[in-house]
């Protein structure tokens, strides 16, 4: 069994190691390199082929612990970068992926969506953290692009709902009865951020969004806001 063998042997069977596993592979293979020339039989010393291979193995295991340095040294300059990053994204307005909608005193909410075709109508479809469903807006038609539908934030007996986040759904269809695709957007101006082990978290009020989901950044303020439809009916 060559050293480098063995190396990884001893790698196997160590446990609460307090090095990365490249550094003890690199100092446990010196310790058994060391140990063999200090053993071996005085009449019949290791090769010279067998030493020069035995070095080879040596310069092999440098040059894993210096790409595993390299790469950990990288990974941790993209962290860097992606949390400063982040923290400029403070004070924008943003658009992301997702269907959450936050309800807050008694302003309506905006409900953002992109339609990818024009459709004759329109249904949205409005439910609370426990997926009950507490209103349904229909829109009669929209031409393909981004949207917005406003909620006055009540339910469809006129009642006032509670603050918190709500999430919606959107179903469109064209004029010849076509499904017509539907993304759902979270828009709104970012207000602060966390970091996970994921990556940087966004708070768009009090809804989260990974770094991931955001697909555009503009400057607070930057594009005027749309009105909802004229042609907007409310049933339950």
């Amino acid at each position: 069994m060559s050293i480098l063998e063995g190396t990884l042997s001893v790698n196997q069977n160590q446990t609460n190691l307090e090095t990365s596993p490249a550094q003890l592979m690199k100092d446990d293979f010196l310790k058994l390199l060391i140990a063999q020339l200090e053993h071996q039989d005085p009449l019949n010393p290791m090769e010279a082929m067998e030493f020069t291979s035995q070095l080879s193995q040596l310069a092999q295991l440098e040059q894993m612990y210096q790409v595993n340095e390299n790469l950990d040294n990288s990974y941790r300059y993209q962290i860097a970068l992606n949390n400063l990053q982040a923290t400029s994204l403070i004070g924008k307005d943003v658009k992301a992926q997702g269907d959450l909608v936050a309800l807050q005193g008694d302003e309506s909410v905006s409900i953002n969506y992109q339609l990818k075709g024009n459709a004759t109508s329109v249904t949205v479809r409005i439910l609370d953290a426990d997926d009950r469903l507490v209103r349904v807006i229909e829109v009669r038609a929209q031409q393909e692009g981004a949207q917005t539908v406003q909620w006055d934030g009540d339910d469809a007996e006129g009642n006032d709902l509670p603050d918190g986040i709500y999430h919606f759904e959107v179903t469109s269809v064209d004029s010849e009865g076509n499904s017509v695709d539907v993304e759902p957007m979270i828009s709104g101006r970012v207000t602060g951020l966390s970091y996970e082990m994921t990556g940087p978290v966004l708070n768009i009020g009090p809804i989260s969004v990974p770094l991931g989901d955001i697909y555009e950044i503009s400057e607070a303020g930057g594009e005027n806001q749309e009105d909802g439809p004229d042609n907007v009916n409310e049933n339950s």
